[in-house]
């Protein structure tokens, strides 16, 4: 009894956490690109990194290559910002890309950005 009771708590604030990180990341495309950078760095949500690749080119680049090569920022967080970077139709994203690919130390981050830039080709 006390164990079903405490499984249906649970489960009811995972519903009640989900609903309200959905809540918050709704009011991302409102924030500016050094509020989302802050999100990134400091929550590591990288669902503001889509909020970042919606702006202007001109905003987006540069804030998503300060992502991947910032080494405090969670690895995940830098490889969705390489692929993001790779999706960008401008010749500054891929000179960002190149960028970081001299930079970049992990193994995993340097193939986030290899295929970011094969897909820019």
């Amino acid at each position: 009894m006390i164990l079903s009771s405490l499984f249906l708590f649970f489960m009811g604030w995972n519903v009640y956490a989900s609903r309200r990180l959905d809540d918050i990341r709704k009011s991302y495309p409102m924030l500016s690109i050094n509020q989302l950078v802050e999100v990134i760095i400091r929550k590591g949500d990288m669902h503001a990194i889509y909020a970042i690749q919606a702006k202007s080119p001109n905003l987006a680049i540069p804030a998503l290559s300060g992502i991947v090569h910032n080494e405090k920022v969670k690895l995940s967080c830098q490889m969705k910002a390489a692929t993001s970077l790779g999706q960008i139709e401008d010749p500054k994203a891929r000179e960002a890309l190149l960028s970081a690919q001299k930079h970049a130390k992990d193994p995993n981050l340097l193939m986030a950005i290899e295929q970011a830039l094969q897909a820019k080709k």
